[in-house]
């Protein structure tokens, strides 16, 4: 958001978050080094309260081995922590964050997103499970409907603790709530007709394990480090640590460096931190999602600044928005017509171009009216808006 063209002026901005940080480390360690008087913060916190790394390493990918009784234990764990440990951590949070605002601003803390679609069956017999052979007593996991939606309630919940918590906290608070977002435009995993795993598809929303590399990954980890020599404490440094207990526990479990299923590549763990880097960024979002993300806040922002003068603003979906079917890098042949009937069935609508970018494509996009599909480098520039007297 930086360095969007939106971004008026040549604002001081501060990056200090940290993959893996749950709230009490936010507040601990991130909040003191803020100083006051901030036009904007954004805020991410609470799934790494809940345990998010450990349903992933429980039920998933199982970094550290396991059974079937793990994740069920790990669910209710998480379950338990929403309902108990969440609210007031993010109350403590919250709270501590007021004095670093100046007169009028506020702090937007953005949810999360449901990890997988669950309408049909079709992924009841996929195994991510880090581990493929001499397993000894561990039972691989499997995406079934009831664990993913299982897993889906669980974000639903969390996301609710963190609007209550917003609600509590009073009018310097904003949530940012983007979950519709990637269901609408089928960017999770599981989707219908999607044969997991399938980890570079066009619309994937979310990193897979076997996810290719972008030109902002670098800009994520930012840490200087071998991502095999991940930072204790960390996402990553989770993901090495189980690992490496596995090892400890059974020296002869073997892995594969892609998903089951995939192309051949089965190798015999011989390092402790033999964890290749598509594994260390698993269900974070892909630029793209980022993209999403941060555009949302960006009408969250402009819409808080439009009350503010008293302004009219258009709706966050409009009501008769319909469905176009883009591919950023060249129009989908039916597009055209899409956007023909958009334009003309819509009051107040106008083309605005806007910088988008993506090496990937996108299928199912619906267009709002804030632009909220602006990325980096394709030179397609597509995009609408509703309304009359925004600030944009």
């Amino acid at each position: 958001m930086n360095t969007d063209e939106r971004m008026s002026g040549n604002p001081t901005f501060e990056f200090i978050a940290c993959s893996g940080a749950t709230s009490a480390d936010v507040l601990s360690k991130q909040v003191p080094q803020l100083s006051s008087g901030y036009n904007l913060i954004t805020l991410s916190a609470g799934g790494n309260d809940v345990g998010l790394a450990s349903i992933l390493n429980a039920c998933i990918f199982q970094w550290g081995g396991g059974n079937d009784k793990d994740c069920d234990n790990q669910l209710q764990a998480t379950q338990n922590l929403i309902q108990n440990t969440l609210p007031g951590n993010l109350d403590k949070l919250l709270n501590a964050l007021k004095g670093k605002l100046s007169s009028g601003s506020k702090v937007y803390q953005t949810g999360y997103a449901k990890f997988f679609d669950t309408s049909d069956a079709q992924c009841n017999g996929v195994t991510w499970s880090f581990w493929f052979a001499n397993l000894g007593t561990w039972q691989k996991q499997y995406l079934t409907q009831a664990r993913r939606q299982k897993m889906n309630d669980l974000v639903d919940a969390t996301n609710k603790a963190i609007s209550s918590a917003i609600s509590r906290a009073g009018s310097q608070f904003v949530f940012v709530d983007y979950d519709q977002y990637f269901t609408r435009t089928s960017g999770r995993f599981c989707e219908p007709a999607v044969q997991e795993p399938d980890a570079n598809r066009d619309g994937l929303l979310f990193f897979e394990w076997d996810s290719a590399d972008s030109a902002s990954l670098s800009k994520r980890q930012d840490n200087g480090l071998d991502p095999n020599q991940a930072v204790p404490g960390t996402f990553e440094g989770q993901i090495v640590a189980w690992a490496n207990a596995s090892m400890a526990q059974n020296p002869t479990a073997q892995t594969e460096a892609q998903h089951e299923g995939s192309r051949v590549g089965k190798v015999l763990v011989s390092t402790s931190s033999f964890i290749p880097d598509g594994y260390l960024r698993v269900f974070h979002p892909r630029p793209e999602g980022h993209s999403i993300i941060a555009n949302l806040v960006w009408y969250k922002l402009l819409e808080s600044r439009s009350q503010a003068a008293n302004q009219p603003f258009g709706p966050e979906v409009h009501p008769q928005a319909p469905v176009c079917y883009i591919d950023y890098c060249g129009l989908d042949p039916d597009f055209q017509d899409c956007w023909n009937i958009m334009t003309s069935s819509i009051s107040s609508t106008s083309k605005d171009p806007v910088p988008v970018s993506s090496n990937n494509h996108y299928q199912n996009a619906t267009f709002e009216w804030y632009d909220l599909w602006t990325v980096n480098t394709c030179q397609l520039s597509i995009g609408w808006r509703y309304g009359q007297g925004n600030p944009m």
